[in-house]
C-alpha cells in the first residue's frame, strides 16, 4: 500500500508543524521497520526536492516531487495526480483536496484558534480558512490534531466524519543537548540572550514581548532577545517592533543546527503567546533544559 504525504511545509522552517510532521513520520518509519510490515511504503511529496532539509525525513525516505502548484490546483487536480501514482492514503496538513479518486484522505488540523480565536486574525485570514479546513475535517477519513483542547474545538466549532485522533506532539527531531553537530550563529557567539521560537502574528503577542525587553534591566546590559520565526506577508506589520527595537535579533529562518545551537545557547527561553494549539517550542526548550516563561 502506497501512502502519500504532503511535505510542502517541510520548506517553511520555524513552525511547529515542521517539527510535527517530520517527528511524525520518522517514528511511523521506525515501527513499520520494528514490525518488519513490508507492504506499506511512505511517499513524501515536496515541493522542491532541493529546497528542503533532508534530514527532516526519514533515512532513505521516498521523496516524490510534486512541485510548486497554486492553491487551486492542489483542491481540483490532486486527486488526479494521486490516482495515477497509485496511491491508497494521502496524508494532508490542514487542507485535503475537495474530492477524492479511490485514494482515502486523512488530515492533521493543528488547530483552528481563528475560530476560538477570531479578534486576533483577519477576516481576509478567517474566511478562506473556515471554508476550506471546513470542508476538510467534514470529508477526511479521519482527522489528527495535536491536542484534547485542539480536539474540543474541531467537534465544536468543525464538526468531523468521527472523532479527532489526538497525535501528542513531542520534541521531535530537535534535540539541542544530546550532541551532533552545531553551527553557530556567528552574530551571537559572544552574546547573552533570550530565545523565543514561532511565527510572527499578533497571537505570538512579540509586540509586548519586545517592549517589555526594552524596558529590562536586561536590555540595558547588552542582553539579545532573539526571535526565531517565518513571517507570512499578511502579518508584516508585526515586524517594525522586531527591527527597530534595540537588542531584538529576528531570524527568520534558520536551519536545524543553528536553531539546536540558539536552544544550547540562551540563557532562558520565553513564550508569551495569547494563544496556541500546543507549542512544540515549549516542549524543545524543556528539552535544552532552559529555564522558561510562559504567559
Amino acid at each position: 500500500m502506497k501512502v502519500f504525504v504532503d511535505c510542502r511545509w517541510l520548506s517553511q522552517p520555524g513552525q511547529g508543524i515542521v517539527t510535527y510532521l517530520s517527528a511524525l513520520h520518522v517514528h511511523a518509519e521506525w515501527l513499520l521497520l520494528d514490525g518488519k510490515q513490508q507492504d506499506i511504503e511512505f511517499w513524501y511529496g515536496v515541493d522542491d526536492v532541493n529546497a528542503i532539509d533532508v534530514s527532516l525525513l526519514p533515512t532513505g525516505a521516498r521523496v516524490i516531487q510534486v512541485g510548486r502548484r497554486s492553491l487551486l490546483w492542489r483542491l481540483l487536480m490532486y486527486p488526479f495526480w494521486l490516482r495515477r501514482r497509485g496511491f491508497a492514503v494521502a496524508h494532508f496538513q490542514y487542507v485535503a483536496p475537495l474530492f477524492s479518486l479511490g485514494v482515502q484522505h486523512v488530515a492533521t488540523i493543528h488547530d483552528i484558534l481563528f475560530k476560538s480565536n477570531p479578534e486576533l486574525f483577519t477576516f481576509g485570514h478567517r474566511f478562506p480558512r473556515s471554508l476550506l479546513y471546513g470542508w476538510t475535517s467534514r470529508t477526511a477519513a479521519r482527522v489528527f490534531t495535536v491536542s484534547e483542547q485542539s480536539a474540543e474545538e474541531i467537534v465544536r466549532l468543525m464538526p468531523p466524519r468521527s472523532p479527532p485522533v489526538v497525535v501528542y506532539n513531542g520534541a521531535g527531531m530537535v534535540k539541542p543537548c544530546n550532541g551532533g553537530v552545531l553551527t553557530p550563529v556567528a552574530s551571537l557567539q559572544h552574546s547573552r540572550f533570550l530565545l523565543t521560537v514561532g511565527r510572527i502574528e499578533p497571537r505570538k503577542n512579540y509586540a509586548r514581548l519586545t517592549e517589555a525587553f526594552r524596558l529590562s534591566a536586561l536590555a540595558q546590559s547588552n542582553w539579545r532577545l532573539v526571535i526565531v520565526g517565518f513571517c507570512d506577508r499578511e502579518f508584516a506589520a508585526e515586524l517594525p517592533a522586531l527591527r527597530n527595537t534595540e537588542g531584538v535579533v529576528w531570524l527568520e529562518r534558520v536551519p536545524e543546527d543553528q536553531l539546536n545551537w540558539l536552544y544550547a545557547q540562551a540563557t532562558g527561553f520565553v513564550y508569551p503567546s495569547l494563544c496556541e494549539g500546543f507549542g512544540i517550542p515549549v516542549l524543545e526548550a524543556v528539552d535544552a533544559r532552559l529555564p522558561i516563561a510562559v504567559s
